[in-house]
C-alpha cells in the first residue's frame, strides 16, 4: 500500500495541472456539502442541549370543532396534568412576556415567565448564582429573576457581584438570583426566540375558575420506557376528565403529545433536506466530470497497463494503485474542502434567516470533519470505480501489437463518457431550474403591491401600562396627545395610528355575525382587523371607494361604526349597497356591539406574502387601546426622528419604553430574508454546477477531436469543407446536451414541487422558467461546443496523416 501511495504521489506530481483541477474541483463540492451538512446537522441531526433532550416532548391543547390545534395552555391545565398524568417524569411551563426595565432609560426587554423547576428540568447549570426555588414564585411585592448571560455583559458589564441586586421591571422590584451560561441555548418554539430576563410564575395559586386564554407552552420528559403513543393515550384521558370537571372551559378541549426536536425542527426540515440533497447534486456533478477526466487518462495509460499486467501484475492491484491514487485527490480535496467550508459558513451565517432555528449553534466541528473524511471517501468510490474498471478491461494482445493512437479508443468506454456528461446535463439543469423558480419568485415578492405607499415610512410601538381601574377612555386622552406632538417633530409630513401593524407579524382576528340574506348564508365569520386613527387611510395612501372614512363625530357615546375593504365587501354582500349594513362585532370577553358600516376602502396586504383577504377597520376612538404604533411620513433621518418621540413619550408618559423602531422599507425586507437565503444558495450551487457540465462538455469534446484527428485528416484531405468538421463535432455535444436537458426537464418537473413553500405567486412547473433555463443551458452547452470544433477544423491532413 506505501509502495502503491509513493507511486500515485509521483504520478500526480508529474501532472500538476491535472492534479490540480481534480482537487479544486473536489474542494469546491466537497467544501459546500460539508457546510451545508454543518446546518443540518445543527438543525436537524443534534439532539437538543438539554438533559435527556430524546424524552423531552410538548403537550398542546387543541379545539378539534374549531379547527384549533397546538394551543397554548392555561396554568390551571398545567396543574392538572402535573398531577394526573403518570407517562411523564417532570413537566415544566413557560411564557413569554414583555416587560418594561426602568432605569436611566426606559427600555423594553424580552421576557419569559417559567416554572420555578424550568431549568433544573432542564438540566441547566448557572454560570452564576441559582436557578429557581419553589419560593421565588411571583406571589409577593417582589420577585426573582435569572439574567442570560448576553443581557448580563451589556447591561452589568459582566459584574461578577450582580447577585442579589434589584432591578425594577414594570414597576416591580425583583431580585437578581442567577446568570445563565453563554452556551444556555434557548430551543422550545420553531420561531427562536430570544428572552432576555427570566422571572418564575406562581403555577400552585389557582382557584379553579380558568378565567382567561392559556398562555403557556408546557414540555414534559417522558418516562423511560413509556412510548410517544402511550402519552398521547393518557393525556386525553385527562383532558377528558378537566372537560367533565371544568365544563365551562374545558369542553371540546383536548390534548396530545408531540416531540420537541420534531416541533422544534418541523417547518425548516423539508427545506434542509432539499438543500442537502441539492449540493449533493453538485457533488455528482463533480464527480461525473472527474470520472471523465479519469476515463480520458485511463485511455493514454492503457499501453502502461497491459505491460504491467503482462510481465505479472494482478488485476486487483492495478485497481488498488488506480483507487489509491483517486483517494489521494479526495483526500487532498476534502482538506482544501474544510477551509472552504470554513469560509462558506463565514458567508452563508450572516444570511440565515431568522426563522431558522438553531441557528447560533451551527459550526464547524469533529462530526464535520468526519463528515468530510467520509464523502472524500464516498467521492472516491463514485469517480474512481468506474474508470478504474474500465483500465483493467483490456485485451492485451491487440493492445501491446497496436499503437497509442488507434488503440486508445474502446466502444464501453466512449459510451459510459457520453452517459456521464447527459447525467451532469441533466443533474445542471434541476439546480438551475429551482435557481430560477427562485428568482422568479423573489421578483414578484419584490414588485408587489401592498396597498398603501411605504415609501418614507417609519414604525414605532408604544404600550401604555395598564392600571387596575383605569378608564380605557384615558388611553384616547394619551393617543390624541401623543399623535398631536408627532406631528410637531421637525420632517414630519404625516402620522397616524394603527394597531396591529400593516406587514407586520401579528394579526388579530374576530367572530362577525353577518345578516342573515339568499346571498350571504354565512351567519358567523372569523376575519382580521386593525384598529386605527381618524386619518390612517388618507395617511398611508389606501384609496376609499365609497362611503366615508372615520371622522371626529366617531364617539365612544355614538353608535359604533367600522369601514371595510373591498374583498369584504364582494364576498359577504355581493351585488348588494353594503353601505349602511350592520354587522355584529363579537370580541373575545363573550359581548357583542352592533356596528355599522360607513366605508369601503381599497384593498391591502396584511402580510406581504400573502394575498388580500376580506377585513375591516374600527375606530380607535370607540374602541380604546391600551398599545398602538405610529406611522410616520417624515424627510429627517430615522435616527433623529425616533430620538425626538423618545423624547415626546418621556414627556407625555415618563417611565415608558418605546417598543421596536423601523422602517417600512425595513419590515419589507425582512420577508425577503427567506427567499434571498435559499436563492443565493441555490443560484451558487447551480452556478458551479453549470460551470462543471460547460468544462466537462468542453473536455469530452476536445479528447474526441485529439482522439478523431486521423479521421478529421482523412475527411479533409478528401475535401470536407470547415463548415462540415465543424457540424460533425458541434452535433455531437449538442445531441449529448439536449438529452441531459431534457432529462432534466422531467426530473425537475417532479422535483420542483418539493421547494413549493419557498415560492410566491409562482408554480413549482412554470413554463417560463423552465423555457428560459433549457434555452440558456443549451447555449452555453453550444459555446462549450464551438471551441473544441472550431480547433478541429484547424486540423492540417499532412500532419494528421504523417502523425499515424
Amino acid at each position: 500500500m506505501l509502495k502503491d501511495v509513493n507511486y500515485s504521489i509521483r504520478k500526480l506530481v508529474n501532472r500538476p495541472g491535472f492534479a490540480a483541477i481534480v482537487v479544486i474541483t473536489l474542494a469546491l463540492t466537497i467544501g459546500a456539502n460539508t457546510a451545508i451538512f454543518s446546518v443540518v446537522d445543527a438543525v436537524l441531526l443534534r439532539p437538543l442541549p438539554y438533559r435527556d433532550a430524546d424524552r423531552l416532548v410538548k403537550v398542546f391543547e387543541s379545539v378539534p370543532e374549531k379547527q384549533r390545534s397546538r394551543n397554548m395552555v392555561s396554568l390551571g391545565d398545567f396543574n392538572e396534568w402535573q398531577s394526573q398524568c403518570q407517562s411523564f417524569e417532570d413537566m415544566a411551563a413557560l411564557a413569554y412576556v414583555g416587560l418594561r426595565m426602568n432605569g436611566p432609560t426606559a427600555e423594553e426587554v424580552l421576557g419569559s415567565r417559567v416554572s420555578s423547576n424550568f431549568f433544573q428540568f432542564l438540566g441547566v447549570t448557572p454560570a452564576l448564582g441559582r436557578t429557581f426555588l419553589p419560593e421565588d414564585a411571583a406571589t409577593s411585592d417582589s420577585g426573582a429573576v435569572i439574567l442570560t448571560h448576553a443581557f448580563w455583559v451589556s447591561h452589568f458589564g459582566a459584574d461578577p457581584n450582580v447577585i442579589n441586586k434589584t432591578i425594577t421591571l414594570s414597576t416591580r422590584p425583583y431580585i437578581i438570583v442567577g446568570v445563565l451560561p453563554a452556551s444556555f441555548h434557548e430551543t422550545f418554539e420553531s420561531r427562536p426566540a430570544r428572552t432576555q430576563i427570566w422571572t418564575t410564575v406562581n403555577t400552585g395559586n389557582q382557584d379553579g375558575t380558568r378565567t382567561g386564554p392559556g398562555a403557556y407552552t408546557v414540555i414534559a420528559r417522558l418516562k423511560r420506557n413509556v412510548t410517544l403513543e402511550q402519552s398521547r393515550s393518557e393525556i386525553r384521558v385527562v383532558a377528558e376528565r378537566l372537560a367533565q370537571s371544568y365544563p365551562k372551559t374545558n369542553t371540546g378541549v383536548t390534548a396530545t403529545v408531540y416531540s420537541l426536536h420534531e416541533e422544534v425542527t418541523n417547518s425548516t426540515r423539508q427545506s434542509l433536506v432539499v438543500l442537502f440533497a441539492a449540493v449533493g447534486l453538485v457533488l455528482l456533478i463533480a464527480c461525473a466530470n472527474i470520472a471523465n477526466l479519469l476515463l480520458s487518462r485511463s485511455l493514454e495509460q492503457s499501453k502502461e497497463v497491459a505491460i504491467r499486467l503482462a510481465i505479472g501484475a494482478g488485476r486487483r492491484h492495478v485497481i488498488q494503485q488506480l483507487l489509491t491514487e483517486s483517494l489521494l485527490l479526495s483526500l487532498f480535496g476534502g482538506l482544501l474542502g474544510w477551509f472552504v467550508a470554513s469560509w462558506i459558513l463565514r458567508v452563508i451565517v450572516p444570511l440565515i434567516p431568522p426563522t431558522l432555528p438553531r441557528s447560533d449553534e451551527i459550526h464547524l466541528d469533529y462530526r464535520s470533519l468526519l463528515f468530510t473524511l467520509g464523502i472524500s471517501v464516498f467521492a472516491t468510490l463514485l469517480f474512481g470505480l468506474s474508470p478504474a474498471f474500465q483500465t483493467v478491461k483490456i485485451n492485451l494482445t491487440d493492445t501491446l501489437k497496436a499503437c497509442g493512437r488507434t488503440a486508445s479508443e474502446r466502444l464501453r468506454s466512449r459510451q459510459l463518457r457520453h452517459t456521464l456528461i447527459v447525467v451532469q446535463v441533466a443533474l445542471t439543469t434541476v439546480l438551475l431550474i429551482g435557481a430560477g423558480l427562485l428568482t422568479n419568485s423573489l421578483v414578484r415578492l419584490y414588485r408587489v403591491d401592498p396597498g398603501f405607499d411605504t415609501h418614507s415610512l417609519l414604525s414605532t410601538r408604544l404600550s401604555l401600562p395598564r392600571k387596575n381601574g383605569e378608564v380605557p377612555e384615558r388611553w384616547n386622552e394619551f393617543w390624541s396627545s401623543f399623535l398631536e406632538s408627532s406631528l410637531r417633530v421637525p420632517g414630519t409630513e404625516a402620522a397616524a395610528l394603527v394597531n396591529p401593524q400593516p406587514l407586520g407579524e401579528t394579526r388579530y382576528t374576530m367572530n362577525v355575525g353577518l345578516p342573515a340574506s339568499e346571498a350571504a348564508p354565512v351567519q358567523d365569520i372569523t376575519i382580521g382587523y386593525n384598529t386605527v386613527s381618524t386619518n390612517y387611510f388618507r395617511m398611508v395612501g389606501i384609496r376609499l371607494l365609497s362611503g366615508r372614512e372615520f371622522n371626529s363625530g366617531d364617539v365612544p357615546q355614538s353608535l359604533p361604526v367600522i369601514v371595510v375593504n373591498q374583498s369584504f365587501a364582494e364576498a359577504y354582500f355581493p351585488n348588494q349597497q353594503v353601505l349602511a349594513k350592520s354587522v355584529l362585532l363579537k370580541t373575545g370577553s363573550g359581548d357583542a356591539k352592533a356596528a355599522t358600516i360607513v366605508g369601503v376602502v381599497a384593498d391591502s396586504r396584511a402580510r406581504l406574502n400573502e394575498p388580500t383577504e376580506p377585513q375591516f377597520y374600527q375606530s380607535m376612538s370607540q374602541f380604546p387601546q391600551p398599545s398602538m404604533y405610529l406611522l410616520a411620513r417624515t424627510t429627517t433621518d430615522e435616527t433623529s426622528y425616533f430620538t425626538a418621540i423618545r423624547g415626546i413619550t418621556a414627556a407625555l408618559a415618563p417611565g415608558q419604553p418605546l417598543g421596536e423602531q423601523m422602517t417600512m422599507d425595513a419590515l419589507w425586507a425582512e420577508y425577503t430574508v427567506r427567499p434571498r437565503f435559499y436563492l443565493s444558495l441555490f443560484a451558487g450551487l447551480a452556478l458551479l454546477g453549470l460551470t462543471l457540465a460547460s468544462v466537462g462538455v468542453y473536455g469530452l469534446l476536445s479528447h474526441n477531436v485529439s482522439q478523431l484527428t486521423h479521421e478529421i485528416g482523412i475527411r479533409r484531405a478528401l475535401g470536407a469543407r470547415d463548415s462540415h468538421v465543424l457540424r460533425i463535432v458541434v452535433l455531437k455535444g449538442m445531441t449529448l446536451s439536449a438529452l441531459g436537458v431534457m432529462g432534466g426537464l422531467i426530473a425537475a418537473g417532479f422535483l420542483s414541487r418539493l421547494i413549493r413553500e419557498w415560492l410566491f405567486e409562482v408554480g413549482p412547473t412554470d413554463p417560463s422558467t423552465f423555457a428560459v433555463v433549457a434555452i440558456s443551458l443549451l447555449f452555453v452547452a453550444l459555446l462549450a461546443c464551438y471551441f473544441p470544433a472550431r480547433r478541429a477544423t484547424k486540423v492540417d491532413p499532412l500532419v494528421a496523416l504523417r502523425y499515424e
